[in-house]
């Protein structure tokens, strides 16, 4: 990765799931019904939701178009307790829509277990990957987009992303690079926007920016307002 150009940026600036197919995100926290001390509010505006070099923001994977399928098809159709059986589901116009094993638990339910692919309603393979013996996403799963470009891929451990994953804009271009760990940032990461030009560089610590970073437009300008030094996610100068 090629060093930070702080001097560059003389004004310091404050800082994808197969739905059906991965763990869904964790859902925020409900606010507890009894009065709380109010929170004092941070000197600095933390980043928007939306901020697109934001990892923690992206799914896991693309979101999976509506899933309308004919029924599930089980061979063999009765199984034993223990017993691995295979399994498809079709769209409407018969296309195929999963395959995937899954094995019989004794009280009638089945885990998902080993390799898995589901494809787009127009044959297209939308993603790939494996679970393991209880039925959590493991090892290198990739997805791609309907019109079979590749949206992003990396390795999961325990139904979490974990190691270096990749993602992709829709036309092909590169849009981040760097590594999870239990499904949060860790270390150096990039990100590029839409036309090729690099968006952004810095460094996380446990899903949050820390250290100097660099944000630059789509033209390749660097972006005064948001350059800078970061702690817990952000900018401190």
């Amino acid at each position: 990765m090629r060093p930070l150009h702080l001097l560059a940026c003389l004004i310091p600036l404050a800082t994808t799931a197969c739905k059906d197919e991965v763990a869904p995100a964790p859902v925020p926290p409900t606010a507890p019904a009894a009065q709380t001390t109010p929170v004092t509010q941070p000197a600095v505006e933390t980043p928007k939701p939306a901020d697109p070099v934001d990892p923690s923001a992206n799914p896991a994977g693309p979101d999976a178009p509506p899933k309308v399928v004919t029924g599930r098809v089980q061979t063999p159709e009765k199984a034993e307790v223990g017993q691995v059986v295979n399994v498809k589901e079709f769209f409407e116009n018969g296309q195929l829509a999963t395959e995937r094993s899954e094995r019989k638990e004794a009280d009638g339910k089945y885990t998902r277990v080993g390799p898995m692919k589901a494809w787009f309603e127009n044959g297209q393979l939308r993603c790939e990957g494996g679970y393991d013996e209880r039925g959590k996403l493991t090892g290198h799963w990739r997805y791609y987009t309907e019109t079979g470009l590749m949206l992003r891929e990396g390795d999961f451990a325990e139904g979490l992303r974990e190691g270096d994953w990749i993602e992709f804009h829709p036309n092909g271009q590169m849009k981040s690079s760097g590594l999870l760990h239990i499904g949060m940032a860790e270390g150096p990461w990039q990100y590029w926007h839409e036309n090729g030009k690099q968006a952004a560089e810095g460094t996380y610590v446990n899903n949050l920016r820390e250290g100097p970073w660099m944000f630059w437009d789509e033209q390749g300008v660097p972006d005064p307002s948001r350059c800078g030094e970061y702690a817990k996610h952000n900018r401190i100068r």
